[in-house]
């Protein structure tokens, strides 16, 4: 029987404390928590916390013995589930120190998370489970509180809608690339080695670039002027001009917005002026440019290119069901519902409209087909209920095996690859049309539907193309040298040793760097105002892009506070040893052994 407990048995030493800089070997910052555990209570709180890692792993912790060191590990995994799960974070793994003193024990977790918010909530719930007066009232808590606080955290998730930032973060961790980011921009790298990312729009895509691919008009501009094919349109500025260019391009044609992505205001299919107008009307409402295009007969293929290459061909199927045989399409539509409610999670859920069901649209597709609700279409037959292809509106992506010539023809690859450097682009995705992508365009009629920016990757079906990207982002690297040189905190010594520092003929060399409390250096010339830490100077400097070398001056106290200022520190020097305190010396081993820690993490890959 579970053992009465008291509120005293665990708690949380107040909230989470932010390191901003890289400790413990984590390779960036985290944040902290420090608890406190009352050790006549360790075998309660030890079964408590296995059963809630049962909950959320869904498998059976192994055997561990009932001792209080076993607790701070068991509680970073259940934490680190959580906040990976809901994703917050994109890495499981923490650090832990602990000590016990007077019948209790002390300890301090870290977690390789940049935000404070998820933390607090994922330690409040956890501890409130945990510190249950009875059995009885940690199994409503736990049903009450610890299953919908996943929810709650991927409710709350900033970057819900920007999976490419996640999976360019886990990009980053496993290739060990050094990342920040300063609101809804990500920085990978180091000084002039580094790139800015908003989503897959990079530092590297010019303005020109983006203003073209942006208009689809102007793209097809683009593209027919340098000999590439795409399909023929028009701007209607009324409905009455649109059913008239429509009837001159021949039906079926396609109804669209020249100035906005991801699908949005596109119907696809239209076989009448009835069609014609009511989609007019409906895209009007996204904008007010809008294309009559006509329609080419062939399903969209998505190619991912990325500095010159391929990374990524998907072809596009629109919203539908496949026949079996045996059930309408009906049952088919049901079951494919509740298919995919089931394996949806809440990050990754999809809209409301994305969900198949027989209204209008599908209904209006059906008897174009000669079909109905009541129809049993043939085993492995494809029944079309939509006319946009957009995963928003219920679309599915196939992966296509572009190495092999008998499935995307060579000459294909090579389209995408122009068409994306006839726009000057960097990274792109090249939606192209055809009935066989096999048969080159040359042969075909295949044409370049659009260009996209920022194009979406599905980096839970292959996380791996996101290190691809990154690999040919960064060709000769990501990083720049980087030393820490650590000084005494007393000012007078301090600022003989930073003017010492800033004297060296090699410091004024084009692209050197430094950084001290008192501002930065490149080249010998001061460019900054001075800063209220040596460590908000020396991130200042990393996020450069105009330094290839860079020189850091630290105290040891701070460092042990703030943490590395990047996992990366190439050199760790400090001035002569008798010039610091007796306290800053026993610092200076603490910071050599967590030096140490960070070059392994550095190196090693996971």
């Amino acid at each position: 029987m579970d053992r009465k407990v008291t509120n005293t048995t665990l708690t949380l030493d107040g909230p989470p404390r932010n390191v901003p800089g890289s400790v413990r070997g984590l390779g960036q910052s985290s944040q902290s928590a420090a608890f406190c555990l009352d050790l006549d209570h360790v075998d309660v709180v030890l079964n408590r916390l296995t059963r809630c890692y049962t909950l959320l792993v869904n498998e059976p912790i192994p055997a561990v013995s009932k001792n209080d060191s076993r607790i701070w590990p068991l509680i970073g995994t259940v934490v680190s589930q959580l906040l990976y799960e809901s994703g917050w974070s994109v890495r499981r793994d923490f650090r832990w120190v602990c000590s016990d003193a007077s019948g209790r024990s002390h300890a301090h977790i870290y977690w390789p998370i940049a935000m404070s918010t998820p933390l607090s909530s994922v330690l409040t719930s956890l501890v409130d489970c945990l510190v249950a007066s009875d059995e009885a009232a940690f199994a409503q808590r736990v049903a009450g509180n610890l299953q919908s606080l996943q929810d709650q955290l991927q409710a709350a998730y900033p970057f819900k809608k920007m999976l490419n930032y996640r999976y360019l973060c886990e990009a980053a961790y496993v290739l060990r690339v050094p990342s920040r980011h300063i609101k809804q921009t990500l920085i990978l790298g180091v000084g002039s080695k580094q790139k800015r990312f908003e989503s897959t729009l990079s530092s590297e895509t010019s303005y020109l670039a983006a203003r073209v691919a942006a208009n689809k008009a102007t793209t097809a501009i683009w593209l027919k002027s340098v000999g590439l094919p795409t399909p023929a349109h028009h701007y209607a500025r009324s409905a009455d001009q649109a059913v008239r260019l429509a009837e001159k391009l021949g039906y079926p044609v396609v109804v669209k917005p020249s100035d906005k992505d991801r699908g949005e205001g596109v119907y696809a299919g239209l076989r009448s002026a009835q069609q014609v107008r009511a989609a007019f009307a409906s895209a009007s409402q996204a904008s007010d440019n809008i294309l009559i295009e006509e329609q080419i007969a062939g399903l969209t293929h998505r190619f991912m290119v990325v500095h010159g290459e391929v990374i990524r061909v998907v072809r596009r199927l629109p919203g539908g069901v496949n026949g079996d045989g045996q059930s309408s399409i009906g049952a088919l539509v049901a079951e494919k519902q509740s298919d995919r409610a089931g394996k949806e999670g809440a990050l990754h859920s999809p809209s409301a409209a994305s969900t198949i069901s027989l209204d209008a649209e599908a209904l209006e597709l059906l008897s174009e087909q000669a079909l109905s609700s009541e129809s049993v279409p043939e085993k492995g037959a494809f029944i079309r209920l939509r006319r946009r292809d957009n995963i928003s509106s219920g679309g599915s992506n196939h992966e296509l095996d572009f190495s092999q010539p008998r499935l995307v023809h060579a000459d294909n690859l090579r389209l995408a690859v122009d068409a994306t450097d006839a726009l000057g682009l960097d990274i792109a995705g090249v939606d192209i049309i055809a009935q066989d992508i096999a048969i080159s365009w040359l042969d075909s009629s295949a044409v370049v539907c659009e260009i996209n920016l920022g194009p979406q990757m599905s980096g839970r079906n292959n996380p791996q193309r996101y290190q691809t990207l990154l690999n040919l982002c960064f060709p000769t690297g990501w990083s720049v040298p980087v030393t820490v040189l650590l000084i005494p905190e007393n000012p007078d010594q301090a600022s003989q040793f930073m003017a010492l520092a800033r004297q060296p003929s090699d410091h004024r060399v084009s692209g050197v760097g430094l950084s001290c409390r008192e501002g930065l250096w490149v080249a010998g010339c001061r460019v900054s105002r001075g800063f209220s830490s040596h460590f908000q100077a020396a991130s200042a400097l990393l996020l450069r892009q105009d330094v290839d070398q860079c020189l850091c001056v630290m105290t040891p106290n701070e460092l042990l506070t703030f943490g590395f200022p990047l996992a990366q520190v190439d050199q760790l020097r400090l001035v002569a040893i008798e010039h610091f305190s007796a306290q800053e010396q026993q610092d200076i081993e603490v910071v050599k052994r967590w030096h140490a820690l960070e070059v392994r993490w550095y190196t090693d890959k996971p």
